[in-house]
């Protein structure tokens, strides 16, 4: 039989279980981590669990099936999931694949290493002959904002507007001056949440008019090697084609039965490669051992073209001359 329960406060603001750390503990929490630890590697609290060791917060991060990171996890008051950070496998490996490419190392590289550059110096360069100064206000605050608004080609003078909508977001408390939770808290939190929404939505729109170099430009392309390739498309991919591409096999064209590397694609490729693909390699290696053991010489007739069907290309009929009867 189960404990009796209180009843829920429907108007009580929702307790976070780091709501009440106090400033010692937010300046140092590495000691009252450790005491967490040695305690109680998990902690059960009321609607929550707490995990304070590494092979449990591992276990959590790589168990996706088994711990959501949706939408209900972390409400912060929007009504579309962050992505893809609220969005869970299997629809979170599609939103990857496409954003993975656009944040790749090497591109971050070549192409924000001389504006990030440009920013820091010119963070640097407003201190002027100060001696003092508010490093968080001054520099380590604006200064991945700005980066954020390079990245995605938005004017720097937005700047206020977008740190205004990060507090708005992920600390609407401090904002309004109330404790965690309350009505005045969330609904100032729903607020920014709609204003990023109708900030995006007019800025998409402006891209989608007017493509520019930046990434949200980038975002509304679905494209292939510069070609745009709209929803509802057909894409019809010749794998003969590439089968054959002289960039990708400088001899593709030439029939070489003695080829030792041939990376084709006549399977197909990707999660939709040929199921089959080694019972036909096992037929194919088979019927040709035999055929030649068997009957080594053959030929077309003379004059004769043989004729292939379109698109997955086969031969209906294929007349041959025997050199000579097939031999056991």
């Amino acid at each position: 039989m189960s404990e009796p329960t209180a009843p829920v406060d429907d108007e009580a603001p929702e307790e976070d279980p780091f709501s009440q750390m106090d400033p010692a503990m937010a300046r140092a929490p590495q000691p009252v981590f450790r005491e967490m630890r040695a305690a109680m590697r998990v902690l059960a609290m009321e609607g929550s669990v707490v995990l304070a060791g590494r092979a449990e917060v591992d276990e959590a991060l790589r168990q996706a099936d088994v711990f959501s990171s949706n939408m209900s996890a972390v409400d912060l008051q929007n009504v579309r999931p962050m992505i893809p950070l609220q969005i869970d496998p299997p629809d979170h490996k599609k939103y990857r694949k496409v954003l993975d490419p656009l944040f790749a190392p090497r591109k971050m590289a070549t192409e924000l290493e001389e504006p990030v550059t440009k920013l820091v110096n010119e963070l640097i360069d407003e201190l002027g002959d100060r001696s003092e100064i508010d490093f968080a206000a001054d520099f380590s605050t604006r200064f991945p904002t700005q980066v954020f608004l390079t990245l995605l080609g938005l004017p720097l003078e937005n700047l206020p507007t977008f740190l205004a909508m990060k507090d708005g977001i992920i600390r609407p408390n401090h904002v309004v001056g109330t404790a965690f939770g309350t009505p005045e808290a969330v609904a100032h939190q729903k607020a920014t949440a709609d204003s990023i929404y109708a900030y995006f939505d007019e800025v998409l729109d402006e891209r989608e008019r007017e493509p520019k170099d930046d990434l949200l430009s980038e975002f509304l392309a679905t494209e292939i090697a510069g070609c745009p390739v709209k929803k509802g498309d057909h894409v019809i991919a010749l794998i003969g084609s590439a089968n054959t591409d002289e960039e990708f096999l400088e001899d593709a064209d030439e029939v070489r039965f003695d080829r030792e590397v041939n990376r084709h694609i006549a399977f197909g490729g990707g999660i939709h490669r040929c199921l089959g693909s080694h019972l036909a390699r096992l037929e194919l290696r088979i019927a040709l051992r035999e055929w030649h053991r068997r009957i080594p010489d053959y030929s077309v007739p003379d004059g004769h073209e043989l004729v292939y069907t379109a698109g997955i290309r086969s031969i209906e009929h294929f007349p041959m001359v025997l050199a000579q009867p097939a031999t056991a």
